[in-house]
């Protein structure tokens, strides 16, 4: 199933779909625990059409950014949107 697009700023095209974060890696403290859990998840959302991650630097002390950029390693940042 192809996930609808919108046009942001007349450039960049991104589905009306994303991800959100919070409580991925811990909540207010990092909790790795289950990290390679979220790895995997984030993966799957990028692999099946979604380029919207939104996260915050406040989401487990900073430990989900770190998930996230472990994410996604293996995909061009250049079509990602990370909010």
């Amino acid at each position: 199933m192809k996930i609808p697009e919108i046009t942001i700023q007349n450039i960049f095209k991104i589905p009306t779909l994303g991800i959100g974060t919070w409580e991925m890696g811990g909540r207010q403290n990092a909790d790795t625990s289950e990290d390679d859990k979220f790895i995997h998840a984030i993966r799957f959302a990028l692999e099946n059409g979604i380029r919207h991650i939104d996260t915050a630097e406040n989401y487990a002390n900073g430990h989900t950014e770190e998930v996230v950029g472990n994410a996604i390693k293996a995909f061009d940042r250049e079509k990602l949107l990370i909010t």
